[in-house]
């Protein structure tokens, strides 16, 4: 399978905007994350889900969400 990413020359990253992607085991996730050089930034859980956004390589914001246990 091959995939790519176009961006236009005027390309303006979406900053409020974003999707929210639901994951398991997000503390995980976001050493990964930093591990591998994002910045991660951790927010409010909200109406029973743990969540952080993170940047994608070309600045949008991306929202990863995990349902809290018990």
């Amino acid at each position: 399978m091959k995939a790519y990413l176009g961006v236009e020359s005027n390309f303006r990253p979406a900053k409020k905007p974003h999707p929210a992607f639901i994951v398991d085991d997000i503390k995980g996730l976001a050493k990964n994350l930093k591990d591998a050089g994002y910045k991660v930034v951790g927010v409010e859980p909200f109406l029973g889900y743990d969540r952080l956004y993170v940047d994608d390589p070309f600045g949008n914001r991306i929202e990863l969400m995990e349902p809290k246990k018990g």
